[in-house]
């Protein structure tokens, strides 16, 4: 079923991925546009404040030379100089403009006026963004340049790191740390939730209590394609604790990456989609071909010990044991004349009683044989600690009868006589 859904979201990309602007975008690069829309997201970057905007199905990128107090969900009205986004100059470079396609952003606009032509404020969407710059700034006061990178650790938000620093990370192969990956995201959700379960508060309180602090972080940090992985995944994993199914890690990948597919097809472009999704399909295949590999170990053991589980030996002279081929030869032809048993371990009593309860017949050991079993036992180590000859049944007021009595009796071997200083 996952498998249908993910080729239904696959034909679903193939028919988007060969989406491209329209040519009257394509011929606005460069010219002078007004664009009237609502600001649905602001953030600080490299280039300075930044506003997103949308208006209609398209959305565009606000750059500013000084910050302004336009809020998330204030209308405006903008006009400035329209650039598309760049291509990659060289195969296998990042793509600027098809990573903004994928998110329906159409290009850049750099304002010569805004006007605000509606006060209305996203109250929740306000109250994530101010969080993030408030954290930020106190990252920054508080730790300086270490900050900044914390910033970019925890945040997402590089703007305010060194550019040599930056380079540095990117020079070394750990750029990566600098981003907020599916594993931040996962690994908050699953702290909270365990924690709370330890705490005893129940699955389904556990599970709410995570995904309202699991989101609105993911949207404070981005909210990426790993970061979006990570919180499906996540979604599916509650569902399954609280109503009490088992967790696949591969169905609730594959529904993942068919939403995410199914709504942002050029998704599958974005190296952090190949990245996160590949890394957690790595982590399935790994675990699988270890418990397969396990799986055939075991096989292979138990082959092993049927085939070598006898050993017989015969009294030398001087009282050393000598293998005795023969005897073992005859002893395993024998036991291979048995066939192999229909039950190991508790699977045949198991069977043999639920076979009684559905037929109305006896048991083949019953409560009062197990209660035999046990009383003999028992007896086994009264004779032992008192050194007796034990009478069958144990009377009520036998010291062995409760389990008060045994421990009370019971020899201590290795009893604490003396202590030395």
């Amino acid at each position: 079923m996952c498998l249908v859904f993910l080729v239904i979201r696959c034909l679903v990309f193939w028919a988007g991925a060969k989406w491209e602007f329209p040519p009257e975008v394509l011929r606005m690069d460069g010219e002078k546009i007004c664009v009237s829309g609502r600001i649905f997201k602001r953030e600080q970057r490299e280039k300075g404040p930044t506003w997103y905007l949308r208006a209609g199905d398209r959305a565009y990128i606000i750059y500013s030379s000084e910050w302004s107090d336009y809020r998330i969900g204030n209308t405006i009205i903008v006009t400035g100089t329209f650039h598309l986004f760049e291509r990659a100059s060289n195969p296998g470079t990042f793509d600027s403009r098809s990573y903004y396609q994928n998110q329906n952003i159409y290009g850049m606009i750099f304002p010569e006026s805004i006007k605000v032509t509606d006060n209305t404020i996203q109250y929740g969407k306000e109250w994530i963004t101010s969080l993030r710059e408030r954290w930020k700034k106190e990252l920054l006061d508080r730790m300086g340049d270490e900050g900044a990178v914390l910033s970019g650790i925890l945040l997402g938000d590089k703007s305010a790191l060194d550019p040599e620093v930056k380079e540095l990370y990117q020079k070394n192969g750990i750029a990566h740390l600098l981003a907020v990956s599916g594993l931040h995201v996962s690994f908050i959700g699953l702290l909270i939730y365990r924690t709370m379960r330890k705490a005893g508060v129940p699955f389904s309180g556990s599970a709410a209590l995570g995904i309202l602090v699991l989101l609105p972080y993911a949207v404070m940090t981005g909210f990426s394609v790993s970061a979006r992985r990570a919180v499906y995944m996540y979604f599916i994993r509650m569902g399954a604790e609280v109503t009490g199914r088992v967790y696949d890690l591969l169905t609730s990948l594959v529904v993942s990456a068919a939403v995410i597919v199914g709504t942002a097809p050029l998704s599958v472009f974005d190296p952090g989609f190949l990245l996160s999704f590949g890394a957690i399909f790595a982590i399935w295949g790994g675990e699988e071909l270890r418990i397969r590999l396990e799986e055939l170990k075991e096989t292979e053991e138990n082959i092993y010990y049927r085939e070598h589980r006898l050993a017989v030996s015969r009294q030398m002279g001087n009282g050393y044991p000598e293998a005795d081929e023969a005897a073992q030869a005859e002893l395993e032809a024998q036991f291979r004349g048995f066939g192999e048993l229909s039950y190991t371990g508790h699977a045949g009593q198991i069977d043999d009683m639920i076979t009684a309860i559905e037929t109305g017949r006896a048991p083949l050991v019953s409560g009062e044989d197990g209660r035999r079993t046990i009383e003999f036992i028992t007896g086994v180590y009264q004779s032992a600690f008192l050194g007796q000859t034990v009478q069958f049944p144990l009377a009520e007021k036998d010291p062995f009868y409760t389990r008060e009595g045994i421990l009370r009796h019971a020899a201590r071997f290795h009893e604490k006589g003396e202590s030395v200083d």
